[in-house]
């Protein structure tokens, strides 16, 4: 409801985008007009959430980083090297709280490239597949 009323009340493309599947053939004047924008461009990017009284921890400082709130799971999908993945796990997966073994948000990256072109292509690619996991990504 958040990125609704982002949307509807303070015009935010952002989060119009968000929630709208725009066919840009069939779209054509609305997003020749009207561009998509960077998600950091929206004015809750990095707005600190309201914390509730009994969430005092670091990582619910994070919470509403675009959108993002603690125990969501977040998907990205055709991230090349794999960087785009490893920023957004250090954001989310880094410093949040965990119960037991598991922790309460998850992250799964994805590349449309197997992992032996991703090996060929991309030098350091190990080493962020390697701190994806150490992170809880998977």
């Amino acid at each position: 409801t958040d990125t609704y009323r982002c949307a509807t009340e303070r015009l935010c493309v952002p989060c119009a985008y968000k929630i709208c599947t725009f066919d840009v053939a069939l779209d054509r004047a609305f997003t020749k007009a009207v561009h998509n924008a960077r998600p950091e461009t929206c004015p809750r990017f990095n707005r600190p959430a309201s914390v509730e009284s009994d969430s005092t921890s670091a990582a619910a400082a994070k919470d509403g980083t675009m959108g993002f709130r603690q125990g969501m799971s977040v998907l990205t999908v055709g991230d090349g090297d794999l960087t785009y993945s490893l920023a957004v796990a250090r954001m989310i997966l880094s410093q949040q709280p965990t119960t037991g073994r598991t922790s309460s948000s998850r992250l799964v990256a994805t590349s449309y490239e197997s992992k032996e072109s991703l090996l060929r292509v991309y030098p350091n690619i190990q080493d962020t597949m390697d701190e994806l996991e150490s992170l809880g990504a998977t």
